[in-house]
């Protein structure tokens, strides 16, 4: 529970330093960046990378923990013109894609910078994003 309560306190920090303005009342699960790339069946990385950073967000509908981190990580991703999001649906925990890559807890992120490995861990990823994105724009006000 404390490291859930630590990771929505990191997306909340960057959705307060991203949104000061306020937020896209469209929705941001039809945006170009941000694609369910498996919904159970397996997957391959490899076919989803690009020269931006990537990040694979494991998880599931029917677990509140991803509820609540998928729309904040979504709003973020948009904001920022290099991350891509590509959402796995895990569906059960008995799923090809959750056995395919070890699937243990959800939510679970893995960070890409191209076709190198940067982070893996829900924490571990969204403090690189927070290193990457938040910090440079604390440090120029």
């Amino acid at each position: 529970m404390k490291n859930l309560l630590l990771l929505l306190g990191i997306v909340s920090l960057a959705g307060f330093v991203f949104f000061r303005g306020g937020s896209d009342s469209n929705g941001v699960r039809n945006h170009d960046r941000i694609t369910t790339i498996s919904s159970g069946e397996s997957v391959n990385f490899e076919d989803h990378f690009g020269d931006d950073w990537t990040v694979f967000e494991f998880g599931a509908d029917w677990l509140a923990a991803c509820r609540q981190l998928g729309p904040q990580l979504e709003a973020l991703v948009v904001k920022l013109d290099d991350v891509r999001l590509c959402k796995i649906n895990i569906k059960s925990w008995g799923s090809d894609v959750a056995r395919q890559h070890s699937i243990k807890s959800i939510p679970q992120l893995v960070l890409y910078d191209g076709t190198t490995l940067v982070a893996q861990g829900t924490r571990e990823v969204l403090l690189q994003l927070a290193a990457k994105t938040v910090l440079p724009l604390l440090l120029a006000e």
